[in-house]
């Protein structure tokens, strides 16, 4: 057994280890698919820390050049994988300070443990993982509504996205506001495709895939304002999107919400997801 540092050398043994574990590895696998294995000018390039059986990977964790981080280790082993040794490494290889974790609700709770001094996030959420084989999507009633369509967002969306995603990420996230940038906002919707549901001329809710693979999707960002929730906007507007993607020929798609999140469960379920497992998300503002 050996932990160490991945290399671009690694990048097949990397998907040989995120593949059959998709539903909770995709931000790793969607990651270094992008970037790429190690840091570079990319945005998010990042370190990747892994425990080795050889040639195989047992576990890993990775930290972005922003402070992002993800782990994901096998739990189908006789002795459990060092999460805090992986920590402990891509914290001495990538000084950026961390600003989340996200990945198994266990192994979160592992990472967060690692770095005591890190001081109290701003979020930490247990989360219930959810997946949809594409095929089985249930088409809300809203989107055969002739006053209700999906379409992706353009430049004159542009402020009124960035107003919603500011109250996402205080609301939601709890971060507070006087860290929130907001030219750093706007730049998440020039970066990524986002979709925007409109109902009688009006944008009503958005929402965008935060990792986008042939293998799968990642929801995310979804917003409603609180004056419109409760009307099915947002489950007309999620699945708007994975239609979009179908055509693209996505077959799954992934998603988590909160533990305490009745609304969003009862929304999502009725689309056609299903329970897969547990993931926790840790913030710091």
């Amino acid at each position: 057994m050996e932990i160490r540092l991945l290399t671009s050398d690694d990048q097949l043994a990397l998907e040989r280890f995120l593949l059959p574990r998709v539903s909770s590895g995709m931000f790793l696998l969607g990651n270094s698919r992008t970037t790429g294995i190690g840091l570079s000018d990319e945005r998010y390039s990042g370190v990747y820390a892994a425990e080795m059986w050889g040639d195989d990977i047992r576990g890993v964790f990775a930290k972005l050049k922003g402070g992002r981080s993800a782990v994901l280790a096998d739990t189908d082993v006789d002795e459990p994988v060092n999460i805090s040794a992986l920590v402990q490494l891509a914290q001495e290889n990538n000084l950026a300070p961390l600003m989340s974790i996200a990945g198994p609700l266990d192994q979160v709770e592992l990472a967060l443990a690692a770095v005591p001094d890190r001081g109290e996030p701003a979020l930490k959420s247990r989360e219930i993982l959810f997946s949809l084989d594409v095929e089985d999507l249930v088409i809300p009633a809203k989107l055969n509504d002739k006053d209700c369509f999906y379409r992706t967002t353009t430049l004159a969306d542009l402020d009124l996205l960035t107003d919603w995603r500011i109250d996402y990420e205080v609301t939601l996230l709890n971060i507070p506001p006087s860290t929130i940038s907001r030219e750093k906002t706007r730049d998440k919707f020039l970066s990524q495709r986002w979709w925007i549901l409109e109902a009688e001329g009006r944008p009503v809710s958005m929402t965008t895939f935060n990792c986008l693979i042939p293998e799968a999707a990642v929801v995310g960002g979804v917003y409603t304002p609180p004056d419109l929730r409760g009307m099915g906007f947002a489950r007309a507007a999620v699945a708007g999107s994975i239609l979009a993607v179908q055509k693209e020929g996505v077959a799954k798609v992934i998603l988590f919400t909160g533990e305490e999140n009745f609304p969003a469960q009862r929304a999502y379920r009725s689309l056609g997801f299903r329970e897969c497992g547990h993931f926790g998300l840790v913030v710091w503002g």
